[in-house]
C-alpha cells in the first residue's frame, strides 16, 4: 500500500465570495495546518497533507513545506512545535540533545535517548556523540566514564577516557554483560548464555591465524544479525528477541525505540484510501484512488494539473504566468555591455567579439584556428605549434610515413618533415627512415629491380643455371636528406650505428655539445628473427628477404635448378 507521507494534499472549498474581493494569488494563514488562497477568482481552503506545515518565506508566500527537511534552513515559527497530526515515520521534532517528538500511531511521543547517545536534529533514533560531525551541537568526543553497551560474550562498548571504545575479551574470557571488564567463563553462574560447553582438546589446540580483518569493523547482515571482526576473523553476533541492529554500531537496540516505517522498524498502519479521492503530486501527476487503492496518473504533454483536488489535467497556456503550476512570468533580458575589442574564446574556431559595446559571435574558416585568445585573429593550424591547445597533435618522434621509394616523411622533433634518398638508393623498408642500395635487395621486393628470367644451357650429363654476379659491399651505400630547419640543425643532435653481428649492433645517441657523459649512450639492439642488420654500415634492421642470398646477412640461395 503506498505511503503518503512525501507528498501534499491541498482540499479545496470554494468560499462564497465576489471576485472582487478576491485577488488573484492572494494567501491567508489560517493555522498551522492550512491557508486560504485565491485562485481562478475563488478563495479556496489549502490544508496540508499529514506530516507537512504551513511554512511563511521570507517574502511572505504560504506553502505547505515538511520540517524534517526544511526547518534547519527557514523557520516555521507556531507551526514547528505543533502536535503530531500524522502517523509518518520520518517525522521528527528536536527538542534538545537528549530529546525529539517523534510520531507513532498518530500520537506526539517525546523521545528520550539512552545514556551516552544524543539526537542528530533529523534522524528518528539517537546516534553517539562522537559520530556527529564536530561542528554539530551535539558533538562531543566525551561520554560518561564506566557506561557500558554490552555487545556479545566476546566484546562490550565501554566509556574509557571520556570516548566509547569497543572493548574485546581476552581468549578463555567472556564478558558478563553487566560490567566492564571480562571474566572467566568458569566465574559465570551455570546456564549463562556466555558459559558454553567444555570443548575437546582437538577443538582448543587449533592453529594461529593471521588476522584476516580490521579489529572493531562491522558488517550488518540483517536486521537481527551482524558481523564483527575481533581477533582477526569475523564473528557473528545475533540480536535478542525485540532487538534489532541498525547503523553501523556494534549493538542491538529495542525495536520499539524505532518509529514505524524505517528500517528494521516495525510497519506503519495501513491508510485505506477513499474511492475518488485525489492526491496531489506534482504538476505532471497526481494520485487517484480507485478500489480503495492509490493509482498514479499522469497528465498529458502540455498539460498541468493546476486544481490538486480534481482528478483532470489543464492546458498550461490557459492559467496566468506565476501561478500554480503556470508557466513562469517573462522577464526583461539582462543587457551584456562589453567593452570595445575585448575577447571572450569560445572553442578554437569560436570567440566573441565586442563590437561597439555588445559581443558578437565569429565563426574561423575551415582550417583556420584561433591560436591566440587575445587576439582576434584565426591562423592556419598548421603554424600552431603542435601539442598546443589549437594545435594538432604532435607525432611520435622517429615516426615514418613512406611516399614512394625516393621519398617519406619523418617525424623530428613532434613535426613532419619531407626526407628523400640520394641518386642510386632507395627507401624500400616502410618501418625504417633508411635508404640503401637497390642492389642488396631481394629481386621482386618492394623498390627493388625487377627478376629476370635465368638461361638455362642443358647437357646430356648436367644442366647449369647462370646467375648474377655476386654483390659487393661497395655498392652499399646508406644516406637520408631530411629538410630540417635551420635552428633544428644547430640542436647538435647525433644518431650513430655501430656494427657487431648480422643481427645485433650498437644504436648511439646523444647531444654533441655537450661533454656530460649523461648526454652520449649506446644501446644493444638485438634484430627480430626475419631481420638482419648489414655489418659496416649505418642500417638498422631490415627484413632479410630484402638482401640478396649472396650478401653475407642474407637468405640462404635456392639449389640450382636441374633439368
Amino acid at each position: 500500500m503506498l505511503r503518503l507521507e512525501s507528498f501534499v494534499i491541498f482540499a479545496f472549498a470554494s468560499v462564497a465570495l465576489a471576485n472582487d474581493d478576491c485577488v488573484e494569488g492572494a494567501q491567508t494563514w489560517v493555522n498551522c495546518d492550512g491557508y486560504k488562497q485565491c485562485l481562478d477568482g475563488k478563495v479556496r481552503d489549502f490544508i496540508c497533507n499529514p506530516g507537512y506545515q504551513v511554512h511563511k518565506a521570507l517574502n511572505g508566500h504560504l506553502a505547505c513545506k515538511h520540517p524534517h527537511q526544511d526547518h534547519t534552513s527557514e523557520d516555521f515559527g507556531e507551526c514547528f512545535q505543533h502536535e503530531c497530526r500524522n502517523n509518518d515515520p520520518d517525522y521528527v521534532i528536536p527538542i534538545d540533545c537528549d530529546h525529539f517528538f517523534g510520531c507513532l500511531h498518530h500520537q506526539k511521543v517525546r523521545k528520550s535517548c539512552p545514556a551516552g547517545k544524543v539526537h542528530d536534529g533529523v534522524s528518528p533514533y539517537c546516534v553517539s556523540p562522537d559520530s556527529l560531525q564536530s561542528s554539530h551541537k551535539c558533538y562531543s568526543s566525551a561520554c560518561t566514564e564506566g557506561t557500558v553497551y554490552p555487545v556479545d560474550c566476546d566484546s562490550f562498548r565501554s566509556c574509557i577516557g571520556g570516548k566509547m571504545r569497543s572493548v574485546f575479551c581476552k581468549p578463555g574470557l567472556v564478558h558478563d554483560t553487566q560490567s566492564n571488564k571480562c571474566t572467566e567463563i568458569n566465574q559465570l553462574p551455570a546456564g549463562h548464555k556466555c558459559r558454553p560447553a567444555p570443548t575437546t582438546t582437538a577443538e582448543s589446540a587449533r592453529p594461529t591465524l593471521p588476522p584476516l580483518c580490521v579489529e572493531g569493523t562491522i558488517r550488518p547482515l540483517t536486521c537481527g544479525s551482524f558481523e564483527i571482526c575481533a581477533d582477526g576473523l569475523f564473528r557473528q553476533v545475533y540480536c535478542a528477541p525485540g532487538l534489532v541492529h541498525v547503523g553501523s554500531q556494534a549493538e542491538c537496540v529495542n525495536q520499539e525505540t524505532l518509529l514505524c516505517g524505517t528500517k528494521c522498524a516495525a510497519s506503519c498502519p495501513v491508510e485505506v484510501c477513499e474511492i475518488g479521492e485525489v492526491l496531489h503530486i506534482d504538476c505532471n501527476s497526481f494520485y487517484l484512488c480507485v478500489d480503495n487503492e492509490w493509482r498514479a496518473t499522469y497528465c498529458s504533454p502540455g498539460d498541468v494539473h493546476a486544481i490538486p483536488d480534481q482528478a483532470q489535467c489543464v492546458d498550461q497556456s490557459s492559467l496566468q504566468c506565476d501561478s500554480f503550476c503556470a508557466a513562469a512570468c517573462p522577464v526583461n533580458p539582462v543587457v551584456d555591455i562589453c567593452e570595445r575589442g575585448a575577447i571572450q574564446q569560445i572553442d578554437c574556431s569560436s570567440f566573441n567579439y565586442c563590437l561597439g559595446d555588445r559581443w558578437v559571435t565569429k565563426y574561423c574558416d575551415d582550417g583556420l584556428v584561433l591560436a591566440d585568445p587575445n587576439k582576434a585573429q584565426c591562423v592556419p593550424k598548421k603554424k600552431v605549434p603542435c601539442g598546443s591547445p589549437c594545435g594538432a597533435d604532435c607525432c611520435l618522434s622517429g615516426a615514418i610515413i613512406p611516399l614512394d621509394c625516393r621519398s617519406f616523411k619523418l617525424c623530428v622533433n613532434g613535426k613532419w618533415k619531407n626526407s628523400s634518398c640520394n641518386d642510386g638508393l632507395v627507401h624500400s623498408d616502410p618501418l625504417v627512415a633508411q635508404c640503401f642500395s637497390p642492389n642488396v635487395l631481394q629481386c621482386g621486393s618492394r623498390c627493388a629491380p625487377e627478376c629476370t628470367t635465368p638461361a638455362i644451357t642443358t647437357t646430356a650429363a648436367i644442366t647449369t643455371t647462370s646467375t648474377a654476379a655476386p654483390t659487393t659491399l661497395s655498392s652499399i651505400d646508406v644516406v637520408v636528406v631530411t629538410e630540417a630547419e635551420p635552428e633544428e640543425d644547430m640542436l647538435g643532435h647525433y644518431v650513430h650505428i655501430e656494427s657487431i653481428s648480422c643481427v645485433k649492433y650498437l644504436y648511439c645517441y646523444g647531444h654533441s655539445h655537450s661533454n656530460d657523459p649523461s648526454q652520449h649512450r649506446c644501446d644493444e639492439i638485438d634484430c627480430n628473427p626475419g631481420f638482419v642488420h648489414l655489418v659496416g654500415h649505418q642500417v638498422g634492421c631490415i627484413p632479410q628477404e630484402f638482401i640478396d642470398c649472396k650478401h653475407e646477412c642474407g637468405p640462404a640461395c635456392p639449389p640450382p635448378i636441374v633439368c
